[in-house]
């Protein structure tokens, strides 16, 4: 690494262990107070059945947090140097080398698109750890948002979008989805096309056809990033992609040159992406 990738890398160590520091901190606390309430608990044992049975109670809570915290001194990775630290750090050196703009936010909080795209439940659990955005080659304005959307019953979880969301302002009036799995969750419902075979396509009840390019955008995105689900939609304005990748890279444990340029390679891959669709 170079003096300035230096630097990072001993910015990275010590946001890591900070972000460590204070986990296992606050988890140490919590084992320390039911730890002393067991002890007071013990104090009063040989007095009342209700005491033993405290003490018992507690002193398991306490084990279940020693365990905790032994594990999470271990094995815990915190994802934020990634996010605030590694990849502002990509962004800004491809910015340099290619002398193009995108601008990189952690973790923004607008979820509004997600309703407005009609690809994926609306009561579900939605969470995003990073947006880029600039203008690819064709003049559109991009958003590419690093996407988790889930719902749960309490019992088993369904997990929609495990990846990137991409958003293409103003791209065009059609409306239509195509989708590996899953309905569109619009309103008024779409149909479904039966004679597109290979993905599910849907269109409003007006329309009986798809632009055959955006069935083979479908394709390339599903094979060239080996995605088990692709969906993509337009509302009458922007169009919406979302792509599962499996697995996500979610921390850094050890930053290496070979990885700091697989993480470029990643965020690259989805501007390639953005800026061949036109």
């Amino acid at each position: 690494m170079d003096s300035y990738s230096t630097q990072t890398l001993k910015i990275y160590k010590e946001q890591l262990k900070r972000r460590k520091k204070k986990v296992v901190g606050f988890w140490s606390f919590m084992m320390a107070v039911f730890g002393i309430i067991a002890a007071i608990s013990f104090l009063f044992y040989s007095n009342a059945t209700l005491f033993k049975v405290l003490f018992y109670i507690f002193i398991g809570i306490f084990g279940f947090f020693f365990i905790l915290v032994l594990m999470l001194l271990i094995f815990f990775v915190s994802e934020k140097p990634l996010y605030e630290i590694l990849y502002p750090k990509v962004i800004n050196d491809h910015n340099y080398e290619e002398s193009v703009f995108i601008t990189y936010n952690a973790y923004p909080k607008d979820l509004d698109f997600f309703t407005f795209g009609g690809l994926y439940p609306l009561r579900s659990s939605k969470f995003l750890r990073f947006q880029l955005s600039f203008e690819n080659t064709h003049g559109f304005h991009v958003d590419v948002y690093d996407a988790y959307i889930a719902t749960s019953n309490g019992k088993t979880t369904i997990t929609h979008l495990n990846g990137y969301y991409l958003i293409f302002r103003d791209y065009g009036t059609t409306q239509f989805q195509l989708r590996t799995q899953g309905n569109p969750f619009v309103d008024p419902k779409y149909k479904k096309l039966t004679d597109i075979n290979d993905v599910r396509a849907f269109v409003p009840a007006s329309e009986f056809d798809i632009d055959p390019q955006l069935i083979n955008l479908y394709h390339r995105i599903k094979n060239e990033y080996q995605s088990p689900s692709v969906t993509i939609g337009c509302n009458g304005t922007d169009l919406h992609i979302g792509i599962t990748l499996s697995p996500m890279r979610r921390n850094v444990k050890v930053l290496t040159e070979d990885i700091y340029q697989e993480l470029r390679r990643s965020l690259m891959q989805m501007v390639d992406l953005a800026n061949s669709i036109k």
